[in-house]
């Protein structure tokens, strides 16, 4: 995995990871500005900041919610988990 900044990491797009992780796309509820994900355990809404940065909250529980960095503390994984196996310059974002 290459070496990336906080801020690169910040930028990746989270909610393309995480439908690589096992999330479905609830598309009747998505917008330009968001998109809502889910599996079996949770709802997930990601959006992107005028910056650039990837920012998730779960509706249903309010201390899950920020960056990758949380994302990942919040499940026990590491940020190279996450990344493991990707061609992190061909990750698109589905967040217009």
């Amino acid at each position: 995995m290459a070496n990336l900044t906080n801020k690169e990491y910040l930028n990746l797009p989270l909610d393309t990871l995480l439908l690589e992780r096992g999330y479905t796309l609830k598309r009747d509820k998505c917008s330009k500005a968001s998109t809502i994900l889910f599996n079996d355990k949770e709802l997930l809404i990601v959006t992107r900041q005028s910056n650039g940065n990837y920012l998730y909250f779960n509706p249903n529980e309010e201390k899950d919610r920020g960056n990758i960095f949380s994302y990942c503390k919040n499940r026990g994984i590491k940020v190279s988990t996450l990344l493991e196996s990707k061609n992190l310059e061909e990750l698109q974002s589905i967040i217009f």
